[in-house]
């Protein structure tokens, strides 16, 4: 887990500026306090040393206008802090006090309480790997490959409704065709039962007829109705 834990900022050997981590321990300033007394003073450098369970990290930079015995900040981290990670943080300090100079932040209460209370920001936006390239970079490829995980999941939810679609599909078809040949083989039932019932009434009203023919004219072959003239035709002028 990165960790910054103490911070200070020193023109040459002479503290303008500290801070210190809630988790911090008086053991951290004096750890940072014997780098600063060893360290060379040979203008530009950048150095990390392990101290049991933590890493102190200094970038030193030549005397300027600013800073007449040498820019030095130097960081006291937790053991798991990757270098990157610390010198990236002490690049961002560098940056917020670079409009700053020495004397300003020795003697002016207001200055050093403004960059002060910035550095709890630029302590958790180093740990948290923004501003760092590798970090930036890794960051992206997660959301990029977050991205196209939820894609490929919703193309292939997609195929399974288009597979469920085309199944129902195929399902509705095999009915339709079938619910057709149903259709026709109850077409025809129907018609043969129409034929047999017209052919039934038919026959009942021919039946029906004859017999009452046959109590009118007599049966069976109606001969009350039907006359035989059978004697000789006289004929008359």
């Amino acid at each position: 887990m990165n960790k910054v834990l103490y911070t200070l900022v020193a023109d040459g050997r002479d503290v303008v500026l500290e801070w210190a981590d809630e988790q911090s321990t008086p053991a951290d300033k004096e750890l940072a306090l014997v780098v600063l007394d060893r360290m060379s003073q040979d203008g530009e450098s950048k150095q990390s040393y392990i101290h049991e369970m933590r890493t102190v990290h200094h970038l030193s930079r030549a005397g300027s206008d600013r800073f007449p015995n040498g820019f030095v900040c130097i960081a006291v981290c937790d053991s798991s802090t990757e270098r990157k990670i610390a010198f990236t943080y002490l690049l961002s300090v560098e940056k917020e006090v670079a409009s700053t100079s020495a004397s300003e932040l020795l003697l002016g209460d207001g200055v050093k309480k403004r960059i002060v209370g910035k550095i709890p920001e630029l302590a958790s936006r180093a740990e948290s790997g923004e501003g760092d390239a590798g970090v930036q970079a890794r960051k992206e490829l997660e959301q990029v490959k977050h991205i196209m995980v939820e894609n490929i999941e919703r193309v292939l939810e997609r195929g399974e409704r288009i597979n469920l679609l085309v199944s129902k599909t195929d399902r509705m078809n095999t009915n339709s065709a079938q619910f057709r040949k149903r259709t026709v083989v109850v077409r025809r039932k129907m018609w043969w039962q129409n034929v047999k019932m017209a052919t039934l009434f038919v026959v009942i009203l021919i039946a029906v007829m004859y017999l009452v023919l046959g109590f009118v004219c007599g049966l069976p072959f109606f001969d009350q109705c039907i006359h035989h003239d059978n004697g000789p035709n006289d004929g008359s002028n």
